[in-house]
Protein backbone atom coordinates (compact mmCIF):
# COMPACT_ATOMS: atom_id res chain seq x y z
CA UNK A 1 0.00 0.00 0.00
CA UNK A 2 1.60 3.77 -0.61
CA UNK A 3 1.76 5.45 2.51
CA UNK A 4 0.33 9.02 2.98
CA UNK A 5 3.46 10.91 0.75
CA UNK A 6 2.65 9.23 -2.08
CA UNK A 7 -0.89 9.84 -2.31
CA UNK A 8 -0.28 13.27 -1.81
CA UNK A 9 2.31 13.19 -4.02
CA UNK A 10 -0.82 11.62 -6.76
CA UNK A 11 -2.86 14.26 -5.66
CA UNK A 12 -1.12 17.23 -6.91
CA UNK A 13 0.03 16.03 -10.31
CA UNK A 14 -3.57 15.15 -10.25
CA UNK A 15 -4.47 18.39 -9.62
CA UNK A 16 -1.59 19.65 -12.14
CA UNK A 17 -3.52 17.33 -15.07
CA UNK A 18 -6.45 19.10 -14.25
CA UNK A 19 -4.79 22.33 -14.82
CA UNK A 20 -3.79 21.43 -17.64
CA UNK A 21 -6.73 20.29 -19.71
CA UNK A 22 -9.09 22.58 -18.10
CA UNK A 23 -9.57 24.90 -20.70
CA UNK A 24 -9.38 22.39 -23.61
CA UNK A 25 -11.71 20.52 -24.91
CA UNK A 26 -11.48 17.67 -23.21
CA UNK A 27 -13.56 18.99 -19.91
CA UNK A 28 -14.45 15.78 -18.59
CA UNK A 29 -11.07 14.48 -17.83
CA UNK A 30 -10.69 17.47 -15.70
CA UNK A 31 -13.81 16.67 -13.57
CA UNK A 32 -12.56 12.81 -13.61
CA UNK A 33 -8.95 14.21 -12.42
CA UNK A 34 -11.02 16.27 -10.14
CA UNK A 35 -12.01 13.36 -8.25
CA UNK A 36 -9.02 11.49 -8.21
CA UNK A 37 -7.09 14.42 -6.52
CA UNK A 38 -9.73 13.94 -3.84
CA UNK A 39 -9.33 9.60 -3.65
CA UNK A 40 -6.05 10.69 -2.93
CA UNK A 41 -6.03 12.97 -0.99
CA UNK A 42 -8.82 10.72 1.71
CA UNK A 43 -6.28 8.07 1.22
CA UNK A 44 -2.78 10.02 2.73
CA UNK A 45 -5.59 11.10 5.28
CA UNK A 46 -6.68 7.83 6.22
CA UNK A 47 -3.11 6.73 6.21
CA UNK A 48 -2.27 9.52 8.41
CA UNK A 49 -4.22 9.72 11.21
CA UNK A 50 -6.25 5.54 11.28
CA UNK A 51 -3.29 3.72 9.65
CA UNK A 52 -5.71 2.81 7.56
CA UNK A 53 -6.06 1.96 3.30
CA UNK A 54 -8.87 1.13 1.00
CA UNK A 55 -9.06 -1.21 -1.94
CA UNK A 56 -11.76 0.00 -3.32
CA UNK A 57 -14.24 2.75 -4.07
CA UNK A 58 -16.61 0.93 -1.67
CA UNK A 59 -13.83 0.19 1.35
CA UNK A 60 -12.95 3.75 0.92
CA UNK A 61 -16.93 4.98 1.56
CA UNK A 62 -17.37 2.87 4.73
CA UNK A 63 -13.64 4.61 6.06
CA UNK A 64 -15.24 7.85 4.98
CA UNK A 65 -18.69 7.17 6.45
CA UNK A 66 -16.61 6.08 9.66
CA UNK A 67 -14.37 8.97 10.33
CA UNK A 68 -16.29 12.34 8.58
CA UNK A 69 -19.39 13.93 8.52
CA UNK A 70 -22.64 14.59 6.50
CA UNK A 71 -21.03 17.07 4.31
CA UNK A 72 -17.88 15.57 3.83
CA UNK A 73 -19.48 12.33 2.50
CA UNK A 74 -22.08 14.46 0.47
CA UNK A 75 -19.52 16.86 -1.27
CA UNK A 76 -17.43 13.46 -2.14
CA UNK A 77 -19.78 11.65 -2.99
CA UNK A 78 -20.68 14.18 -5.35
CA UNK A 79 -17.40 14.13 -7.47
CA UNK A 80 -17.65 10.72 -7.59
CA UNK A 81 -21.09 11.03 -9.11
CA UNK A 82 -19.59 13.62 -11.72
CA UNK A 83 -16.67 11.55 -12.26
CA UNK A 84 -18.59 8.40 -12.99
CA UNK A 85 -20.93 10.14 -15.51
CA UNK A 86 -17.99 11.95 -17.59
CA UNK A 87 -16.48 8.25 -17.89
CA UNK A 88 -19.24 6.21 -18.17
CA UNK A 89 -22.33 8.58 -19.67
CA UNK A 90 -25.07 7.38 -18.28
CA UNK A 91 -23.98 6.31 -14.96
CA UNK A 92 -25.08 9.21 -12.35
CA UNK A 93 -26.20 11.93 -14.97
CA UNK A 94 -27.10 14.59 -13.40
CA UNK A 95 -30.61 15.47 -14.47
CA UNK A 96 -29.31 19.53 -15.52
CA UNK A 97 -27.27 17.38 -18.12
CA UNK A 98 -29.86 15.92 -19.85
CA UNK A 99 -29.01 15.17 -23.64
CA UNK A 100 -25.37 16.32 -22.96
CA UNK A 101 -22.42 14.87 -23.38
CA UNK A 102 -20.29 15.16 -20.59
CA UNK A 103 -17.67 17.39 -22.87
CA UNK A 104 -20.51 19.79 -22.69
CA UNK A 105 -21.63 19.62 -19.61
CA UNK A 106 -18.49 20.27 -17.79
CA UNK A 107 -18.50 23.92 -18.57
CA UNK A 108 -15.89 26.25 -16.96
CA UNK A 109 -18.92 26.94 -14.34
CA UNK A 110 -19.25 23.36 -13.26
CA UNK A 111 -15.56 23.05 -13.38
CA UNK A 112 -14.99 25.83 -10.81
CA UNK A 113 -18.16 24.34 -8.69
CA UNK A 114 -15.88 20.88 -8.99
CA UNK A 115 -12.96 22.80 -8.15
CA UNK A 116 -14.18 24.87 -4.95
CA UNK A 117 -15.71 21.25 -3.83
CA UNK A 118 -12.46 19.86 -4.06
CA UNK A 119 -10.75 22.63 -1.99
CA UNK A 120 -13.36 22.46 0.58
CA UNK A 121 -12.46 18.55 0.91
CA UNK A 122 -8.85 19.16 1.36
CA UNK A 123 -9.37 22.30 3.85
CA UNK A 124 -11.96 20.04 5.69
CA UNK A 125 -9.06 16.94 5.65
CA UNK A 126 -6.37 19.93 6.74
CA UNK A 127 -4.37 20.43 3.25
CA UNK A 128 -3.77 23.85 2.42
Amino acid sequence: MAAAPEHEAQAQHNEDFVRFVINSPYTEWAATGVFYAAVHYVEAWLDRNYGEHSRNHSERFRYIRMHTDRDFFRRYSQLLNRSFFARYLDVQRPSSATGLMPSQYFDQAELNRLLSTLQWIKSWLGYP
